[in-house]
């Protein structure tokens, strides 16, 4: 398999999500977001091959076709990518078949909006409510099963930073102590849901026991 490029949808002050390293190993182009103010700008970019997206971009790789749709909420500067097949075969080619996010989409914004409010100072950004039941956390397959949602793409941190020999799941991001969903594909009536290990880190800067994951996923 070749690797051509990557996108982000978000940046990340306090997790290193390994993009540019990513970048400069697989010699790929690296597509990241143009949108939010001066304090949510990309740097060093010109240590790899880049583009910058707003909304309304639009790019292709192969007959897969990506548009750019300015998502803000998680963080300002977020984007999601509307994802269309192309190809003369398919008979939905007119139609996206998918949508990348950063987080769980709400109407007009991305999950955990309350950052916007009490870290960025945007105000009356925060929702009411139970919010943690719609967040895209792997404990909450029951709830997308509920919901018919075919498949659950479950990157981030939750895939566990810390293993131990022979216990193995040690502790993982918003499951705690022992965690049920770390690393591979689980099933639930008729949703599927793909869990990474993941590139990155969480806020503390180790990883024990648990090596970086890429996991490519065959939709057919």
């Amino acid at each position: 398999m070749e690797v051509i490029a990557a996108a982000e949808t978000h940046i990340h002050t306090d997790f290193l999500s390994g993009s540019r390293e990513f970048s400069n190993l697989y010699h790929a182009n690296l597509y990241v977001s143009d949108e939010g103010d001066c304090d949510w700008k990309y740097q060093y970019l010109n240590e790899c091959r880049y583009k910058l997206v707003r909304e309304g971009t639009e790019f292709k790789i192969g007959h897969i076709k990506f548009n750019a749709i300015h998502t803000p909420g998680h963080t300002p500067e977020s984007i999601s990518f509307l994802v269309t097949d192309t190809s003369q075969n398919n008979y939905t080619n007119d139609k996206p078949i998918g949508i990348f996010t950063g987080d769980f989409i709400f109407v007009g914004d991305i999950g955990r909006p309350d950052l916007l409010e009490t870290a960025v100072g945007m105000k009356d950004t925060a929702k009411i409510g139970e919010i943690d039941d719609l967040f895209y956390r792997p404990k909450f397959i029951q709830n997308y099963a509920d919901e018919q949602i075919d498949i659950v793409l479950s990157g981030h941190a939750h895939g566990v930073q810390f293993r131990l020999l022979f216990i193995s799941k040690l502790v993982a991001p918003n499951q705690g102590v022992l965690p049920k969903y770390t690393a591979g594909l689980y099933e639930k009536q008729s949703t599927s849901m793909v869990v990474s290990r993941g590139l990155g880190n969480s806020i503390i800067p180790q990883r024990i026991f648990n090596r970086p994951e890429l996991v490519v996923v065959q939709l057919n």
